[in-house]
């Protein structure tokens, strides 16, 4: 079945049913609308509105489509679901895919100018994969939208937002068996959302500028619930925000945020946790970065890292960390002025480092229960710790540089020791031991 057509408002419907279906249709020009249904056995659809043509050799026509419709809707069987919607400054298209049951695969692209243009693929059931494309690589797009849903088996989805794009959305929602959803924008203003429940998840973002460009104001959040989880986000320029949320079972969470006024969250719930943030700056200073994790049961690990390929400071960051139980370890790094990191630990092998360099740092460390552990080293200026331990094992070694340092250490009980070794100018340490096998050392001046 193929259907050829050129012009305006032109309409195309056709339905197979059964057997081994193929359907074809091409049109070139505006607001035309093409309907595909397809039912049982081998289905094969696909529908191009709009492109560039050779009329005769070294001359291009460029067809706009602009105010185009695609809809392909297959239900059983060998799917599969091509839809391109072309032209250097089309607007307002729209291709929506539909896929239940079987080898279903979609693929849509507007490899378009301008703007406003909208993807949504859905798919349910078997051997599912959706791939989505919008933009050129040449010109700026914006307010496209693309959404993928897809439910049960073997998911994957990838959605592209070529170019400058900007004022986008990406949305991904997946549900059961052996997810994976990739995105990836270029421009500012964006925004990228992935929910993943159940099974073999993992989730990948990259936001960025189109070649030498700075992207900013861009968005991603990402949320997963059963199983294998992994989530990975990597964002390059100003004032980008990063948020994933994982529940169960093997979590890693990564972040990698490149620029200034970044912010990352983390959240972690069960199993085999591990959170990771690393902000850094290509402008010489990380300002006002900030990044949060929280992670509760079982393998806890956590890390941030704030710094600049530059080596001078994270200025005006912030790091929070928060683990509750089993075999956790946290650790904060940052350089540069104003900083401050809190770190609060509760139950099990707890272990907590903090290191910052350079100018107004503060430090908090709060342990409670079993094999506890901290360390901290601040460098010159206006240093400020404090560290807290509750019960079992005990231990916090806390050395300041020069400046204005100030350190207090309180330990309760069990095996207790501290050391605090603070160096010129305007030391105090006040040191508070009570239960058990303790011991403290402190160290001032030079």
């Amino acid at each position: 079945f193929t259907v050829s057509q050129n012009g305006d408002d032109n309409m195309a419907n056709n339905t197979q049913e059964g057997q081994n279906n193929t359907a074809t249709v091409s049109t070139l020009g505006s607001d035309n609308v093409n309907n595909q249904t397809q039912r049982g056995e081998n289905n094969t659809a696909s529908i191009k509105q709009g492109n560039r043509y050779e009329l005769f050799s070294g001359s291009v026509l460029t067809i706009n489509s602009m105010n185009n419709a695609v809809d392909q809707l297959q239900e059983g069987n060998s799917n599969n679901a091509t839809a391109h919607q072309g032209g250097d400054f089309g607007t307002d298209n729209v291709i929506d895919q539909k896929q239940f049951g079987n080898d279903n695969v979609a693929d849509a692209d507007q490899r378009t100018g301008a703007g406003n243009n909208i993807i949504e693929q859905t798919q349910s059931g078997n051997e599912n994969s959706a791939s989505a494309q919008q933009g050129t690589g040449g010109f700026a797009t914006f307010g496209n939208a693309i959404t993928q849903e897809q439910n049960g088996n073997s998911n994957t989805a990838d959605a592209l937002q070529l170019s400058a794009t900007h004022n986008s959305t990406v949305t991904q929602l997946q549900s059961g068996n052996d997810n994976i959803v990739d995105a990836k924008q270029q421009g500012s203003n964006n925004n990228v959302s992935q929910e993943q429940n159940g099974n073999e998840n993992d989730a990948f973002v990259r936001q960025d500028g189109p070649g030498f460009f700075r992207s900013f104001d861009n968005v991603v959040t990402q949320v997963q619930n059963g199983e294998r989880n992994d989530a990975d986000i990597n964002q390059r320029g100003a004032t980008n925000n990063a948020t994933q949320t994982q529940n169960g079972l093997d979590n890693t969470g990564v972040v990698m945020q490149r620029g200034d006024d970044l912010t990352a969250t983390q959240t972690q719930s069960g199993n085999n946790n591990l959170a990771d943030v690393l902000q850094r700056t290509t402008t010489g200073e990380d300002v006002n970065n900030t990044a949060t994790q929280s992670q509760s049961g079982n393998n806890n690990e956590a890390y941030v890292v704030q710094t600049s390929i530059y080596g001078n400071g994270t200025t005006n960051s912030l790091v929070d960390q928060v683990q509750v139980g089993e075999d956790n370890f946290a650790r904060a790094e940052q350089q540069g002025s104003n900083h401050t990191a809190s770190q609060s630990q509760e139950g099990n092998s707890n272990e907590a480092r903090d290191k910052q360099q350079g100018a107004t740092q503060t430090s908090s460390v709060t342990q409670a229960g079993n094999g506890n552990q901290s360390e901290t080293f601040q460098n010159s200026r206006g240093h400020n710790s404090t560290v807290m331990q509750t019960g079992n094992g005990n231990m916090s070694d806390v050395d300041q540089n020069g400046g204005q340092h100030m350190s207090n250490v309180t330990q309760e009980g069990n095996d207790n020791m501290s050391s605090v070794m603070q160096k010129g100018n305007m030391q105090m340490s006040t040191v508070s031991q009570m239960g058990s096998g303790n011991m403290s050392t402190v160290t001032q001046g030079n």
